[in-house]
C-alpha cells in the first residue's frame, strides 16, 4: 500500500506543533486575540464538512485559509509564503490531516501548527511559479521550493545535477526513486505528499 500525506505528517509531530504557542502571533497582554468566522471552529466541524456531513459547507472553510495564509505570509518575517503547497486541494488535504488527528483544537490553531510545521519549507522571496508535467499529471510548485527539493534529494544521494529549479529527466527520475523509497505513488513529480517526506522528513 502506498503511503500518502496522512502517513507523512505523524500524530506526535503535529500534537508538538498544536502544543506550542506561536511567539510570532499578536496578541493582547494575557496572550488572547479574536478569531473570527469558521477559524473559531472545532476541528471536528471541519473533517465533517469535508464528508459533507458538516453544519458549513467545506469551500467556506477553504476560502477562510486562503485569506488567513495571505495575511500570515504579508505579516511573516523574510517570508513570500509560509507555505509550499500552491494548491488549494492540497492544504485542504494537510488540514484534514491535522484536524483529523486533533479534533477538539480550533481550526485557526490547526492551520498556525501546519504553518509552524512547514517554517523550513516556506517560500523566502517571490519566486516564478512553475508548472511541471508528467504522465499527464501536473503539479504547481515554486521554483525556489523546486530548487529545494533537488538539493534535499542531492543530499540523500537520489540527485547529481545542478540545483538550478529546473525540472528535467535527472530530476524526474530521482523525484521517483525517491518516491519508491518511501513506498510514495512514483509520480515522478514534487507532489504534495513528496514534499512533506522530503522536505519535512516525514517516514
Amino acid at each position: 500500500m502506498r503511503n500518502s500525506i496522512l502517513r507523512n505528517v505523524s500524530a506526535l509531530t503535529l500534537i508538538g506543533a498544536l502544543a506550542v504557542p506561536s511567539l510570532s502571533s499578536a496578541a493582547d497582554v494575557d496572550g488572547n486575540y479574536a478569531l473570527r468566522g469558521v477559524g473559531s471552529a472545532q476541528c471536528s466541524d471541519y473533517t465533517a464538512a469535508l464528508s459533507g456531513n458538516g453544519a458549513t459547507d467545506a469551500q467556506v472553510y477553504i476560502a477562510w485559509l486562503a485569506g488567513y495564509i495571505t495575511a500570515r505570509s504579508r505579516l511573516a518575517d523574510e517570508t513570500f509564503d509560509v507555505l509550499p503547497l500552491i494548491a488549494g486541494a492540497d492544504v485542504a488535504g494537510l488540514m484534514n490531516v491535522i484536524c483529523t488527528q486533533n479534533q477538539d483544537s480550533t481550526f485557526e490553531s490547526a492551520i498556525d501548527a501546519a504553518i509552524r510545521l512547514f517554517e523550513p519549507a516556506r517560500v523566502v522571496s517571490d519566486s516564478p511559479l512553475l508548472e511541471l508535467t508528467h504522465d499527464n499529471r501536473t503539479v504547481l510548485v515554486r521554483q525556489s521550493t523546486f530548487e529545494q527539493v533537488q538539493s534535499a534529494l542531492s543530499a540523500q544521494g537520489f540527485y547529481t545535477g545542478a540545483i538550478d529549479g529546473a525540472y528535467g529527466p535527472g530530476s524526474r527520475s530521482a523525484i521517483t526513486a525517491f518516491q519508491e523509497s518511501r513506498n510514495l505513488a512514483q509520480s515522478g513529480l514534487p507532489d504534495a505528499d513528496t514534499l512533506v517526506a522530503l522536505l519535512l522528513g516525514a517516514e
